[in-house]
């Protein structure tokens, strides 16, 4: 379910920005397979911390592994699968930061092409 996943993604970003305070939000890029990529992210864009993975929806037996079979053999994140990419802040939409600079930092991480919309 969707707001599932927002819940938990929003999660994420809260204990990024409580345990690195360097970081204002976090990063993230959602493959086809449903896998997330996610990282800490500075007022500059920089990444903070090290990028981290969301494994998709699998199968729950307990056979199964908890890698994303796709992402496993791609062995790295593979910029083709993007299904969606963005940033994600802290808090409530009333302490976002200002949309231009909330621009300018998507634009560092992802390229010029960034708005808010992706």
């Amino acid at each position: 379910m969707e707001t599932d996943r927002d819940e938990k993604l929003k999660d994420i970003c809260n204990t990024i920005v409580l345990e690195r305070p360097e970081a204002v939000g976090m990063a993230y890029i959602e493959l086809d397979c449903g896998c997330i990529h996610f990282c800490g992210v500075s007022f500059n864009g920089d990444p903070i911390g090290k990028m981290q993975t969301l494994s998709g929806p699998s199968d729950d037996s307990p056979e199964e592994s908890p890698v994303c079979l796709l992402c496993y053999r791609d062995k790295s994140l593979n910029m083709g699968r993007v299904a969606k990419k963005g940033l994600m802040w802290p808090g409530d939409a009333y302490e976002m930061p200002e949309k231009d600079l909330r621009i300018f930092i998507g634009q560092t991480v992802f390229g010029p092409e960034y708005d808010e919309t992706d």
